[in-house]
């Protein structure tokens, strides 16, 4: 069961009618486990892929042929910040695989904290932090 709720001066309240269903379905004095995730902004989102837009019209000389569209962007700061898992293959070797930035995978505080790392990875690779993020506000 998923409910979405809203903290108040008298502790979490369902916050959509579908919520406060599921939250009745649950009895007096039972107990659930609760696992608290804070809701990923959609605009906020929408401005990360407007930075990797950003980012990818203006790829230095060094990184163009190499990166070819904004995913292989994506992937590419994946690897730089370690947002990535190591899998076993069918040979016993060891894989190391970016892990997803979805929706269902991060919530806004794991989200925030990606698009930080991002920001420095660019700023290392491609210039000043404070410049990308005044050109994003006039791209975005």
């Amino acid at each position: 069961m998923h409910i979405t709720l809203t903290k108040t001066q008298l502790g979490f309240i369902p916050t959509f009618p579908s919520d406060y269903e599921n939250f009745q379905k649950i009895k007096n004095n039972e107990t659930v486990e609760v696992i608290l995730r804070k809701p990923r902004n959609l605009l906020f989102h929408r401005k990360y892929f407007a930075l990797l837009r950003l980012i990818f019209a203006n790829l230095p000389e060094r990184f163009r042929g190499k990166i070819k569209n904004e995913d292989d962007l994506l992937i590419a700061i994946k690897f730089a910040i370690g947002h990535t898992e190591k899998v076993f293959g069918l040979h016993g070797e060891i894989n190391e695989i970016p892990k997803s930035i979805d929706f269902e995978h991060m919530d806004e505080l794991e989200f925030e904290e990606f698009y930080n790392k991002t920001l420095d990875v660019i700023g290392e690779f491609i210039g000043d932090n404070k410049t990308i993020e005044q050109e994003l506000i006039n791209f975005y």
